[in-house]
């Protein structure tokens, strides 16, 4: 049978633990981190502008 992701085991999904997530709102707010972020944002408009 062929892979159909209709019927996949929900079971083995992935998620985030609370410690993840707290981790991950300490990075955002890591003036570094945020930098790198509006680095990768900006990169990523450019090139979606670039294909219009």
């Amino acid at each position: 049978m062929p892979n159909n992701h209709k019927f996949t085991d929900r079971s083995t999904d992935w998620h985030w633990t609370e410690a993840e997530v707290s981790i991950d709102m300490i990075l955002r707010k890591n003036p570094g981190v945020k930098r790198i972020r509006n680095k990768l944002k900006e990169k990523k408009r450019k090139q979606k502008y670039s294909l219009v």
